[in-house]
C-alpha cells in the first residue's frame, strides 16, 4: 500500500474580559488587543480537530514505525515509539 502524510490542526481556546457597549463593540476591542499579550488567558487545551490536506510520500520521507497502523491500538504505536527510541529522536541540523 502507499503511504500519505496528513496534516490536520486544532484550534486552542483563549478569552479575554473586555469592557463594552455590546457584543459587537467587544469583539472589536478584542481583536485589537496582541493575541501574545498578558490580557489573555488559555481556556483549553484544544478543540475543533480539523483534517487540512493529504499527500503520497516516497519512502524516504518517513520511518516505517511512524506509519499508522489500523489495526493497533495508538497507545501501544506510541509505546513501541518510546521503548524504541524513535519518540525522542531529534532531527539536528549540522550547518
Amino acid at each position: 500500500m502507499k503511504v500519505f502524510k496528513v496534516t490536520a490542526t486544532m484550534d486552542v481556546g483563549y478569552h479575554i474580559f473586555i469592557r463594552a457597549k455590546d457584543e459587537d463593540e467587544a469583539m472589536e476591542k478584542a481583536g485589537e488587543v496582541d493575541g501574545m499579550g498578558d490580557w489573555w488567558v488559555k481556556s483549553d487545551d484544544g478543540h475543533d480537530w480539523t483534517l487540512e490536506q493529504s499527500w503520497e510520500v516516497a519512502e524516504d520521507e518517513y520511518e516505517e514505525e511512524d506509519v499508522f497502523v489500523e489495526d493497533e491500538d495508538p497507545d501501544e504505536q506510541l509505546g513501541k515509539k518510546i521503548y524504541s527510541g524513535q519518540f525522542f529522536k531529534k532531527e539536528e541540523n549540522n550547518e
